[in-house]
């Protein structure tokens, strides 16, 4: 079973075949390091991590799309620092929804995200890069399956089976998909940093799920063996955004650091874990862990560092 060599061999190798493309771009754009000023422009994109499904009210932005509400981070960070926030952070979104490719949400395809962002735009954050490798679908599968393994009456379980929720998406394909990540997330950030050449832009990678250790809890239900991966899978993930916002210049701030002891099975959790509920999002920030993101998110803005 592939683990933690698997991902980073794929994802190395997936790397220097792409280096070129990199070096092509041109030289690494010095990021603004003043703090925004009232008023200034910011631009939040990403997946539901950024759009904050299921927490606080709803953005009346949002039109009942993308999941997004009042209580995500970007509108947490909006009020602290009194800035102009327009998000178009979309639950379920990949990165190429962010620059190349129209996101579907139901019977409407919504324009690229970065089409929220303009040349005035002072500030821009990013969350992105969960749903390219299936990370909350396998977290929600993978639960479900030592969930019935566990307790085959399972109500929850035995209700989400007929969807195919049940179904993770399998390793090779995974890692097939993580192998690329730091080059995507790259080239998106590029893309930004061209239609936004002042702005700041802040990478946020996703914040912890799993306990470090790997053991199941009422909360994760997910067997030791499949949470290492998961975990691996993870860690990848946060290294490739850190490396592309190296890569580019941009800003990082860690919320995977952040979380590290208030994962789902933590006894202060700032993540749900695997549950059905009115309000709840499975494997997703709580409104504790949005506002801690947003203080990591503001003390970067107004100490850039302090964060990352």
């Amino acid at each position: 079973m592939p683990h933690k060599n698997a991902v980073r061999i794929l994802a190395a190798a997936a790397g220097a075949a792409m280096a070129g493309v990199a070096l092509m771009a041109g030289p690494v754009q010095a990021a603004p390091t003043t703090a925004p000023q009232p008023g200034a422009k910011y631009v939040a994109l990403g997946s539901s991590y950024a759009a904050g499904a299921n927490v606080g009210p709803a953005d009346p932005t949002d039109g009942g799309q993308c999941g997004r509400t009042l209580s995500a981070y970007p509108s947490l960070v909006a009020k602290a620092l009194d800035l102009n926030l327009a998000s178009a952070a979309c639950g379920g979104a990949t990165t190429e929804n962010i620059t190349t490719a129209p996101q579907k949400v139901g019977t409407r395809t919504l324009g690229l995200q970065i089409d929220a962002v303009g040349a005035d735009t002072d500030l821009v954050t990013i969350t992105i890069g969960g749903n390219d490798v299936s990370y909350v679908k396998n977290l929600i599968a993978e639960s479900c399956i030592g969930d019935l393994a566990a307790n085959p009456s399972s109500p929850l379980s035995n209700y989400i089976k007929p969807f195919g929720l049940c179904i993770p998406t399998s390793d090779d394909a995974v890692l097939a998909a993580l192998a690329p990540m730091e080059s995507k997330l790259t080239q998106m950030v590029q893309s930004v940093q061209a239609k936004a050449p002042h702005a700041r832009i802040v990478l946020v990678d996703y914040p912890t799920v799993l306990p470090e250790d790997g053991q199941p809890c009422a909360s994760i239900p997910i067997i030791q063996d499949r949470q290492k991966f998961l975990l691996d899978v993870a860690r990848e993930l946060s290294l490739a955004t850190k490396h592309a916002a190296q890569k580019t210049g941009a800003e990082f701030v860690a919320a995977s650091k952040e979380s590290r002891q208030h994962d789902a099975c933590s006894s202060d959790p700032w993540m749900t874990g695997y549950a059905l509920a009115p309000g709840v999002s499975a494997m997703h920030p709580t409104a504790a862990g949005h506002a801690a993101v947003a203080a990591a998110v503001v003390k970067q803005l107004t100490n850039p560092g302090a964060a990352s």
